[in-house]
């Protein structure tokens, strides 16, 4: 699934690109609040995410209240947990299956 914001009249949606996280490594460029343009390579596949533990409260299996308007992702290159907001993505490449 590759999806640029100038060459698709669709919105991406959230449940898709979530699915696709977490069956592929993602190349997602978003704006950042500040207004600086982010590219990152992320994935939800649970083959690259760290295990859980009671200190870390986004690797925490839990029923929580969602926020539409964000998705959080692990980082692939700087191994760690971040967010994007899904109203800020610019492009979606797809890297690889994870």
């Amino acid at each position: 699934m590759d999806w640029h914001r100038d060459r698709n009249d669709d919105i991406i949606e959230r449940d898709e690109l979530q699915q696709q996280l977490k069956e592929n490594i993602m190349e997602v460029t978003f704006n950042k609040i500040s207004g600086d343009k982010r590219i990152m390579t992320c994935t939800l596949n649970a083959s690259y995410l760290p295990p859980a533990k009671k200190d870390d409260p986004l690797t925490q299996k839990k029923i929580r209240k969602i926020n539409e308007e964000v998705l959080v992702v692990w980082d692939t290159n700087a191994k760690g947990f971040r967010t994007f907001r899904m109203a800020n993505i610019t492009e979606v490449k797809h890297i690889k299956e994870a």
